[in-house]
């Protein structure tokens, strides 16, 4: 493949990551506000089946960001080594980070959920 191609390649696939970055904040959107709303009235195994769901739906896709950004950058850093003249090339921590970011917001949501259903009475 050619320079061109492979920036063409690696921006095809960091839109793709973009997507998918917009579904996990909707993911995390929608489960804070049925948790703010809903939760009290649920019942253990109705929190049960909607915890699982989000924890299996929000880590696919993560995983799939994962993997999506880790090729992105292996393209722009392949077509970095074609290059004469680009100096900036691609972060390779950029997976990892987003991995560490998504994740935490996955156990705070899970967090929140926890101080919705078992509210401090003191």
């Amino acid at each position: 493949m050619t320079e061109a191609e492979l920036i063409d390649a690696a921006q095809a696939t960091w839109g793709n990551v973009i997507s998918i970055i917009a579904i996990l904040i909707s993911l995390l959107s929608g489960y804070i506000v049925l948790a703010y709303v809903a939760a009290e009235k649920m019942t253990v195994a109705q929190v049960t089946i909607v915890n699982t769901l989000y924890i299996l739906i929000y880590t696919l896709f993560l995983g799939s960001n994962y993997t999506l950004t880790t090729r992105a950058t292996e393209m722009a850093e392949l077509s970095i080594q074609k290059s004469t003249e680009r100096v900036m090339g691609p972060t390779p921590e950029l997976p990892i980070l987003l991995v560490i970011v998504f994740g935490f917001c996955l156990l705070a949501s899970l967090k929140f959920m926890w101080d919705v259903r078992h509210p401090n009475t003191e």
